[in-house]
């Protein structure tokens, strides 16, 4: 998760580790600076990227607008698409 341009986070941060808590990492970016890894990544001014550990699955990217209710609607789809990628894995049943 980059940060917007005023160096804040573009959904909260807090509470999307709490709602994936046990299912995915957070990464946020510590520094308001935009270095060459994270325009690589397509992560900067406030964009949020969703990497797979299946690389047969394509990263998803969700690009930041500055209102409310698109920083509501960015942080369900981020959870969304985690679940939505959990929810498909078959997991063996000596794991359950």
């Amino acid at each position: 998760m980059s940060k917007t341009k005023r160096g804040q986070y573009s959904v909260d941060v807090n509470l999307l580790a709490s709602k994936l808590k046990g299912v995915a990492h957070v990464l946020v970016q510590e520094s308001p600076n935009y270095d060459e890894a994270s325009k690589e990544l397509n992560e900067y001014y406030g964009a949020v990227g969703v990497y797979y550990p299946n690389k047969a699955v394509q990263p998803k990217h969700f690009w930041y607008k500055d209102s409310a209710a698109q920083r509501k609607n960015m942080l369900e789809s981020v959870i969304y698409a985690v679940m939505t990628y959990c929810n498909c894995q078959q997991v063996d049943g000596g794991y359950t």
